[in-house]
């Protein structure tokens, strides 16, 4: 039941935990098709796949809830 309530709360709050590449994971917004988290752990969505301007981005992937 708590996986349920999780999911439809990330629906209603357009948002879920994404982790990088590199193994750091960010709760972050989920309205855009691409995520990304640099070496800061700092997370970014975009409408492309190109990542935010700067280095050390790296393409995030979401953690399926449990």
């Amino acid at each position: 039941m708590a996986q349920e309530y999780n999911d439809f709360n990330d629906v209603q709050t357009q948002t879920g935990t994404f982790q990088s590449s590199s193994g750091g994971q960010v709760r972050m917004d989920n309205s855009q098709a691409y995520h990304c988290m640099n070496t800061s752990g700092q997370g970014a969505e975009t409408s492309t796949p190109t990542p935010p301007p700067g280095g050390g981005w790296h393409p995030a992937q979401r953690v399926p809830s449990r």
